[in-house]
């Protein structure tokens, strides 16, 4: 069973192009969970992608990794529980130190649109250091098609949110279990939804 260490310093940030390389190294290899990792022929289908992804990097790598890690496991935990509705769900995780939300939000987008998915749902897990809480966050957007060459495909408005805060203490990261977040997110979603 995983659980947090704490972190507490940020660093600066991969930016720029160098990030934008990054992130579509990164999003090339992602591959579908469950028995059919077939595209979809369009974005009304059945596909969800759940992106996976920390905040705040710090300039310690172990510190990094544990996020990334913790990240792994809440949205490995989202993505599982939705593919046992029936849904086909292509996973995209992204390591804590990249932070070009641009890009980041680009090849989202283009990884959605490759699989034929018409939902995103987004996974995070991380410390917000102004309201000094740990956050646990489920979000999921729409993926609105192409409308011909002057409309291409974009992330629509938000369709649910559910945060869940703790204090952000020694005693609550030791004893957070990321996969059960995301569970307890998933069934949220599910419930509120009606997905399955």
């Amino acid at each position: 069973m995983f659980t947090l260490q704490r972190t507490v310093r940020q660093v600066s940030a991969v930016t720029g192009l160098m990030a934008a390389v990054v992130v579509a190294a990164l999003l090339l290899p992602a591959r579908a969970a469950g028995p059919d990792s077939r595209p979809a022929t369009s974005t009304e289908g059945g596909c969800t992608l759940v992106f996976g992804h920390g905040r705040h990097p710090s300039e310690d790598d172990a510190a990094n990794r544990s996020w990334d890690e913790a990240n792994r496991a809440m949205a490995s935990q989202v993505a599982a529980d939705l593919a046992a509705g029936g849904r086909r769900i292509v996973r995209v995780l992204l390591p804590v130190t990249v932070t070009d939300v641009p890009a980041i939000v680009d090849g989202v987008l283009q990884r959605a649109v490759q699989q034929g998915c018409g939902r995103i749902v987004e996974s995070n897990l991380f410390i917000d250091g102004t309201a000094d809480v740990i956050v646990a966050r489920l979000r999921a957007y729409a993926v609105e098609p192409a409308r011909g060459a002057g409309r291409p495909a974009r992330i629509g408005a938000t369709l649910y949110t559910h945060q869940q805060e703790y204090p952000n203490t020694q005693r609550h990261l030791d004893r957070l279990v990321p996969a059960t977040l995301g569970r307890e997110l998933a069934t949220d979603y599910v419930q509120r939804q009606g997905v399955r």
